[in-house]
C-alpha cells in the first residue's frame, strides 16, 4: 500500500498536500498494486463502496485520483485535479477516473 493512495481513499487533503509537496507531483500517476487494508474497515455498505473494496482487493492499479473518486471524497478529488492528476489515466483494467465519476453520477 502507498501512503498517497491511503490518503486519497480517506480523503485527507492535508496528507495529500504534504506527500505531494515532499515527493513531487509525479506520484499522482503512481498505481497501487496491492489491496488497501483501510477499505476492509469501512463500515458503509453501498454499491460503490463494495465495488471499491473489490477493485482494491484485486490490486487493479488505481491512481490516487481514481481511489478518491471511488470513495466519493470530493475535496480530495478537487485537490488532486488542481495538482495535475490526469482524468484519463486508466488502471490496469482500463477504467479511468472519468468513467468512474460518470457511473457515480448516474446512480
Amino acid at each position: 500500500r502507498s501512503p498517497i493512495h491511503e490518503a486519497a481513499l480517506a480523503g485527507h487533503v492535508g496528507c495529500l498536500a504534504v506527500l505531494l509537496d515532499t515527493l513531487g507531483d509525479s506520484i499522482l500517476e503512481s498505481q497501487n498494486p496491492v489491496p488497501s487494508p483501510c477499505l476492509a474497515a469501512q463500515s458503509r455498505v453501498g454499491t460503490e463502496d463494495n465495488r471499491a473494496r473489490q477493485c482494491a482487493a484485486q490490486g487493479l492499479g488505481d491512481t490516487p485520483l481514481l481511489c478518491a473518486i471511488r470513495m466519493g471524497k470530493g475535496r480530495a478529488i478537487e485537490y488532486l485535479i488542481s495538482r495535475g492528476a490526469r482524468l484519463d489515466k486508466p488502471n490496469v483494467s482500463g477504467t479511468t477516473p472519468v468513467l468512474v465519476a460518470a457511473r457515480r453520477e448516474s446512480e
